[in-house]
């Protein structure tokens, strides 16, 4: 695991207690996960273009859901 240099905490935070981990579980529970399968350059190429705009993947995907979902348009 790679460490977040602000915090000191790796990437992927494991919560510490039985309450956080019923807190982050229930957080969780309001989302499902969605797998898309990428071609590593497509990857790497939507990561930049993300961190270009100070955006992430998944804030962009939802941007663009929301809007074909309002518009009936891509």
């Amino acid at each position: 695991m790679q460490k977040n240099h602000e915090s000191g905490r790796s990437s992927r935070y494991r919560p510490s207690s039985d309450a956080q981990r019923r807190a982050v579980a229930k957080y969780n529970a309001k989302f499902v996960t969605l797998t898309v399968r990428l071609a590593p350059e497509k990857r790497d190429a939507l990561n930049a273009w993300a961190a270009e705009r100070g955006e992430s993947v998944v804030g962009i995907l939802n941007r663009y859901i929301d809007r074909i979902l309002e518009t009936g348009e891509a």
